[in-house]
């Protein structure tokens, strides 16, 4: 009965079988114990260890990356998954009710902004942070009131100031650097001219925001910055001289969280990935050297499916999946143990690549994230556990498996202020096979 109902069982699943067996038998009260969890029941335990499974690439439409807090400007190359470009917009508002003496003297005006800790790519070469002026005003999606990373708004080619330093992302210090001088005196008089009643909207006409980008001859170095009215701003600095000179300085905070947003752009001519022109797009492992991407920021999630799942209906009436593994594994020597994300979430998927709900863990309450497990000492057996039982169980509930249905992997929610990336070996890769790992219980009929 096992060989015609087992397409493939290694050497040691016949051994757990046996030694299960003799568990079973050597066993008065028949009590099996697998992992945590203490079955009493007459069965014997069989394990399909290397199920196939077929990885694909997609890329959905767009990403929201507004409102995230940090502000991404920079490169980033991969060879095998293209070069991607980061540039974030803001805008920023009146001092809070301001006033201004006119005998203050125009001193300079000083961009100001932290480094959020996040950074991507070298950074022990000297890093550019251009400052753009916009030419028309960031306006958010009139549907759901977001900007995403295919928004774009106009900007002046040439730049109101640019700052050259050697990054130390890290390091939470300020960056403060100055502006050009009729920048600042353009604000210094638009103080004089209005009172502290104007609103921020007026002052938008003239200065509608800025984009932060990096030079374009810095092929991978991407940097983060923290984005918020507190932190990132536009400073004039201003004296007053009676007595002793008084040297003031007031803030434009930066304006309305959900207009500050990153533009992310991808660059993958010539390889394989660059035919995803939409979401309803794949592109299987088998065009891709056995290998799937998944990108923050960007749009790219890995697919999985199992085109051998129907096998499994041979054997649902004969027992049940106790336990179902799918191991994911990253492509060797594409990544460093301390990158590696701490886990992806996992949700249905069917049809034209509809993203359905995520898949819980054994509480019911919490999304599934995947079990990190990383090899320190070799590096050749890191990679994330996905509990798929319940889910495996339930699909086996149906007559005929439908093959438009499977699983995809995403970026938490709230990572889309990163462009982190990890690619993964398929079941087709020769050093990094990605695979559904089945444990399953056989009912004793003898």
């Amino acid at each position: 009965m096992m060989m015609n109902v087992v397409r493939k069982l290694s050497f040691q699943a016949i051994i757990i079988i046996f030694a299960t067996r003799i568990l079973v038998t050597g066993c008065s009260s028949g009590i099996m114990d697998l992992g945590d969890e203490f079955i009493n029941t007459p069965t014997y335990t069989a394990l399909i260890d290397t199920v196939s499974i077929q990885l694909s690439t997609l890329k959905v439409d767009s990403v929201k990356t507004s409102a995230s807090g940090t502000a991404l400007a920079g490169h980033c190359s991969n060879a095998k998954i293209g070069k991607t470009e980061a540039i974030s917009y803001m805008q920023f508002s009146l001092p809070t009710g301001f006033s201004i003496d006119k005998d203050e003297v125009y001193d300079s005006v000083c961009f100001v902004t932290k480094y959020s800790g996040y950074y991507l790519g070298d950074t022990a070469v000297t890093y550019h942070l251009n400052v753009h002026q916009l030419t028309e005003e960031i306006e958010t999606n009139e549907d759901d009131n977001n900007l995403y990373n295919t928004s774009y708004f106009a900007y002046e080619a040439a730049t109101i100031g640019s700052h050259a330093f050697i990054p130390q992302p890290s390091s939470g210090k300020e960056i403060r650097f100055r502006l050009d001088d009729a920048l600042g005196k353009s604000f210094y008089n638009y103080l004089l001219d209005h009172n502290r009643d104007t609103p921020d909207s007026e002052f938008k006409k003239l200065f509608p925001g800025v984009a932060l980008k990096s030079d374009p001859a810095q092929a991978n170095t991407l940097l983060g910055f923290v984005a918020t009215d507190t932190t990132t701003c536009i400073r004039l600095y201003t004296h007053l001289t009676e007595h002793e000179q008084t040297d003031i300085e007031r803030n434009f905070g930066m304006d309305d969280p959900s207009c500050q947003f990153n533009q992310i752009i991808n660059d993958n001519a010539g390889l394989p990935y660059e035919v995803l022109e939409n979401g309803k797009d794949l592109i299987s492992e088998f065009k891709t050297n056995g290998e799937a991407f998944i990108q923050a920021g960007n749009g790219y999630h890995v697919r999985i499916d199992f085109p051998y799942l129907n096998n499994l209906l041979e054997i649902k009436e004969e027992g049940h999946v106790v336990r179902a593994d799918l191991i994911m594994k990253p492509l060797n020597g594409t990544y460093k143990p301390k990158d590696l994300p701490q886990g992806f979430t996992i949700a249905e998927i069917s049809r034209a690549n509809t993203m359905e709900q995520p898949l819980l863990d054994t509480s019911g309450q919490q999304a599934q994230t995947g079990f990190l497990v990383v090899d320190n000492q070799y590096d050749e057996n890191t990679y994330y556990s996905y509990d798929l039982t319940g889910y495996l169980n339930y699909r086996l509930q149906e007559n005929i498996i439908d093959p438009d249905k499977g699983l995809v992997l995403s970026f938490p929610e709230g990572q889309n202020n990163t462009i982190d990336y990890l690619i993964f070996g398929g079941h087709t890769n020769k050093t990094s096979k990605s695979y559904l790992r089945i444990y399953y219980y056989y009912y004793d009929k003898q």
